[in-house]
């Protein structure tokens, strides 16, 4: 863990292309994408992983030392409530990306969601940086979003089931998504698992404020 800021939390934030601090919550299985990006060189910076108990002593000072949190799929319940807590990262510039469905219920006011079965969805919106690149061939999904805040916007829907959302809020960028692209994601691999950890490339450069509207895949 990185030591405790010794600044006000609401300042600029570090992240850029070139150098995005990652926190990692959660689950440390499956492919873990992110990581594997990280030892290729696809992105740089720093990269920590933290279980659920240690995110969760950690003070929204704490949080604001990382451009980007990542919550895995599968991870146990998590204090990271978006209308006590997140919504402060993120209007400070920092970005979130959350793909867990045991933790549905931290989205309080920004998004209500259900794990009904489904399907990981197709395109309905194109994203400079977020998309570029990016086919219609997912993994999995474990998540259908009911309804969303007015940042709020839809990216995959699963035949009228929103599978994933994006949106930005003050300074900073949102992924909720239903496919655990993370989890799945292979570098070099033909097919959904290639495409998503391309995607997971791009997510991480987008919400990162990094990307500035360039592709980054």
């Amino acid at each position: 863990m990185k030591p405790l800021l010794s600044i006000a939390p609401l300042l600029l934030w570090s992240g850029s292309a070139l150098a995005i601090n990652v926190l990692s919550v959660g689950n440390p299985g499956g492919e873990h994408a992110s990581l594997d990006a990280y030892a290729a060189g696809d992105l740089t910076g720093s990269y920590e992983h933290v279980t659920e108990t240690d995110c969760n002593a950690m003070s929204l000072t704490t949080l604001m030392s990382y451009d980007v949190i990542i919550v895995q799929w599968n991870s146990e319940p998590l204090d990271l409530d978006w209308d006590t807590k997140m919504s402060t990262f993120v209007d400070a510039g920092g970005g979130f990306w959350h793909e867990d469905p045991n933790s549905m219920g931290d989205y309080g006011s920004m998004a209500s969601a259900s794990a009904p079965g489904c399907s990981p969805g197709v395109l309905v919106d194109t994203v400079p940086g977020l998309t570029d690149g990016i086919t219609n061939d997912f993994v999995n999904c474990h998540m259908v979003f009911d309804s969303w805040a007015s940042y709020m916007n839809p990216l995959l829907d699963d035949g009228g089931q929103i599978t994933m959302l994006w949106g930005e809020y003050g300074s900073g960028r949102v992924i909720l998504s239903g496919p655990d692209h993370d989890w799945h994601g292979v570098k070099g691999a033909s097919g959904a698992q290639g495409n998503q950890y391309n995607f997971m490339l791009n997510i991480v450069n987008w919400v990162s404020d990094g990307c500035d509207d360039s592709t980054f895949y």
